[in-house]
């Protein structure tokens, strides 16, 4: 009769890092703050030149 040694349990390597990934909504977030931002700023710069225009050509 041999004697064996216990079934040394399978090495399992670990899983595969996964890699993070950025949610689409987070884009559309991105974008639509952008937007916002540029549609403001588009927005009041007629009221920033007013009146430097006025004391320039004396309107």
């Amino acid at each position: 009769m041999t004697q064996t040694s216990p079934a040394a349990a399978p090495v399992q390597a670990a899983p595969p890092a996964r890699r993070r990934r950025v949610h689409r909504a987070w884009f559309v977030a991105a974008v639509t703050f952008v937007t916002i931002i540029g549609a403001a700023a588009f927005r009041s710069l007629p009221g920033l030149l007013i009146d430097p225009l006025h004391r320039e050509f004396a309107w």
